[in-house]
């Protein structure tokens, strides 16, 4: 297959892709639409239960409704001083956003939560600190795929679908 038979291939592939990516939003939105009528139907009514069969297949759903709280964090660490560290336990969310900072502190516990790095590992074999025998046969190399589909418009009538920009 020539460059030009396969572009054209490409692009054809590419128009159904996006055109059925326009399809996959719309009817996403119409499902979030649903649930959300749905929502409100058993939310009036005194039974957030529903079963049903439509089309040979059951269909159950329930409505559960749960409280969250979100806590001025500033305004009780303010109030209760010390003893704010009394009412804490770890946010995974907090400890990502500020892994630099406690990685340190974190050391001691690495047997527990911590992962083999690949950068270190490589790091640590180019110092001399470790040899290339001492990771034999301890893991196993898996490739992953990943097709990324980039969209951009296009304000100039010249392009033909080679630029590669």
């Amino acid at each position: 297959m020539d460059i030009r038979e396969r572009n054209e291939r490409l692009n054809n592939i590419l128009k159904r892709y996006k055109e059925i990516e326009a399809q996959l939003e719309l009817l996403t939105k119409e499902k979030e639409e649903l649930r959300n009528h749905i929502k409100l139907l058993l939310t009036e009514s005194e039974n957030n239960i529903y079963n049903t069969r439509i089309d040979n297949e059951v269909i159950n759903i329930s409505l559960i409704n749960k409280s969250d709280i979100k806590y001025d964090e500033s305004m009780l660490k303010e109030r209760l001083g010390d003893k704010y560290y009394l009412i804490l336990k770890p946010n995974i969310v907090k400890i990502r956003k500020n892994l630099s900072e406690i990685e340190s502190f974190l050391a001691p516990c690495l047997d527990k939560i911590g992962s083999p790095s690949r950068d270190i590992i490589k790091e640590r074999i180019g110092n001399g600190e470790f040899s290339i025998s001492d990771f034999k046969g301890s893991f196993k190399k898996v490739i992953k795929s990943t097709l990324y589909v980039k969209k951009r418009m296009v304000c100039d009538n010249k392009f033909d679908g080679n630029t590669p920009y």
